[in-house]
């Protein structure tokens, strides 16, 4: 790509022929040496991010970046269906409306609601207890939006 360029020959093709001699080679390549470590850190920036952004919000990516967080490599980190029913979906409770002077209407919950839960879980080993913000934030960096979760501690052998 256009970015990944050899910084010691660029300097040197910039170089007229007669002033090629080893000495001011050298100084040129001492010259050039903040701009490799530049190129360098933006090359390793970039590698980071490519990595970050091939994870979606799918749960095979988002339990990979959590287990990668960590350095986990036996998937110790797994993400489940929140556990209920599927009657939040179609709640047949009765319905109260209030309706104001302006004609709207605003939704009054009512008894027979079902209380709304997680749409999935995150099951954490108990030795991640003390880092639970970062797997938060790890989480929140990678989940689809409009998704809620809870983390869920669980004894690992």
């Amino acid at each position: 790509m256009f970015y990944d360029i050899d910084i010691d020959k660029w300097g040197r093709q910039l170089l007229p022929p007669v002033l090629r001699r080893k000495r001011l080679q050298a100084f040129l390549r001492v010259l050039l040496l903040p701009l490799q470590q530049m190129k360098q850190s933006f090359s390793s920036y970039r590698d980071s991010a490519i990595g970050r952004v091939n994870v979606n919000g799918q749960v095979i990516y988002m339990e990979k970046a959590l287990n990668d967080a960590f350095f986990l490599t036996e998937r110790e980190i797994f993400i489940t269906d929140a556990a209920g029913d599927m009657s939040r979906l179609y709640p047949e409770p009765e319905y109260t409306f209030i309706v104001h002077g302006d004609g709207a209407a605003s939704y009054v919950k009512g008894e027979g609601d079902p209380r709304y839960t997680a749409d999935f879980t995150v099951n954490v080993p108990s030795f991640l207890s003390d880092v639970q913000d970062t797997v938060r934030e790890v989480i929140e960096y990678n989940k689809p939006a409009g998704r809620s979760y809870e983390i869920k501690m669980y004894d690992y052998e």
